[in-house]
């Protein structure tokens, strides 16, 4: 997809229709800027990647954020 102002963004998702990839460029495909997410069963993320930066968080059994 391409906005107004001419840059490119590009999502995946997945079996379940969860975005789990983000880009962001310009026309020419030259990428500016990526996000993507892995995600648990209940929709969580684990880890988020930002530009190749790795943000880790954990979750326990009642579904509340542990650590970071």
């Amino acid at each position: 997809m391409t906005d107004r102002n001419g840059t490119v963004h590009g999502y995946s998702y997945d079996a379940v229709g969860r975005m789990t990839d983000y880009q962001q460029g310009t026309p020419g495909d030259a990428v500016t800027r990526t996000q993507s997410w892995d995600l648990n069963p209940l929709g969580n993320w684990s880890t988020v990647t930002t530009d190749g930066v790795d943000q880790i968080r954990t979750h326990n059994a009642q579904n509340e954020i542990t650590g970071y």
